[in-house]
């Protein structure tokens, strides 16, 4: 019970702090980040022209291009997958494949923060005996007064 409160902890703490960020999300807000409404307007694109295949070409953009050449197409795929079910809006599939990845984050870097620990732990314990013993053994072999 008390490892399930911590982790929910992780994951609603940074939630509710940026509670203001996540209501405009919400909302549908425009895109404050410096490519994201490019990263809208070619998932649109990406949605109607190329879907369901990775790759493709658009006539959009003055005259056409490849795309996804530079960008990996997993972001713009899931979009379109998430859209083309219909369970979901453009907006809101783009928002869901935005932000999931951010809530969930914590969860993934829970395990590795209990590992580390423990390996920071016992390495301390380690080094600690070690001491010890080196001490014990120095004070047994010379006539250093305890």
């Amino acid at each position: 019970m008390k490892r399930a409160f911590a982790l929910a902890l992780v994951i609603l703490f940074p939630v509710a702090l940026t509670s203001f960020v996540w209501l405009e999300v919400i909302r549908g807000v425009v895109s404050r980040a410096i490519d994201g409404s490019g990263h809208f307007a070619i998932g649109q694109i990406y949605d109607q022209s190329i879907f369901p295949d990775t790759f493709g070409w658009t006539n959009a953009y003055f005259g056409g291009m490849p795309f996804p050449n530079f960008y990996p197409p997993l972001f713009f795929w899931l979009v379109s997958l998430l859209h083309h079910t219909g369970l979901f809006s453009f907006g809101a599939a783009f928002k869901l494949v935005v932000g999931v990845p951010l809530i969930i984050m914590p969860l993934a870097f829970w395990p590795s923060r209990i590992s580390s620990q423990a390996r920071v732990y016992t390495s301390r314990l380690g080094r600690r005996s070690h001491a010890r013993r080196f001490i014990h053994s120095v004070r047994s072999s010379s006539q250093i007064p305890d």
